[in-house]
């Protein structure tokens, strides 16, 4: 316990300024990581659900975010699961859909495959379309969006 206090006055004020720079530092690295994750984030949303004449359904969405919203995945959420629907652009189906920033597309989505399951469980309820995407640094994020009642009819 005596070496501090054989310290001068100069070799204590040294020893504080050191400590109180490697606070700024790590501070600062705080700082800017937490910058640097909140730059690139997706924020995905749908602007249109609308049915076309064929009775394929087309669902108009946007990124309004900053980074890029990547592999969207489509399905009906209900009760007891979803159903994952695979996404048509420009009349091809799509296994791998991504959204630039401030990107709109508009995909169409057919709904062949859920209607067989649920004509062979009519009990089964509809309720919500989930859109999931990921962001570049990993997180994962998820739309959910409740269907029109013309949707839930034909289904």
């Amino acid at each position: 316990m005596a070496w501090p206090l054989s310290l001068d006055i100069v070799e204590v004020a040294s020893v504080l300024s050191s400590v109180g720079t490697l606070a700024i530092a790590v501070t600062s690295w705080y700082q800017i990581h937490r910058a640097n994750q909140e730059t690139f984030y997706p924020i995905v949303a749908i602007d249109d659900i609308g049915q076309t004449s064929c009775g394929v359904w087309e669902i108009a969405m946007k990124n309004y975010g900053t980074g890029p919203a990547l592999e969207l995945k489509l399905a009906i959420q209900s009760d007891d699961g979803c159903t994952a629907i695979p996404p048509i652009v420009s009349g091809n189906r799509v296994t791998g859909l991504h959204l630039a920033p401030n990107e709109q597309k508009t995909i169409q989505i057919s709904m062949d495959e859920s209607r067989l399951e649920h004509r062979a469980n009519p009990s089964r309820k509809r309720e919500a379309l989930r859109i999931s995407y990921r962001c570049i640094r990993g997180r994962r994020h998820e739309l959910f969006t409740e269907l029109p009642e013309e949707l839930e009819s034909n289904l």
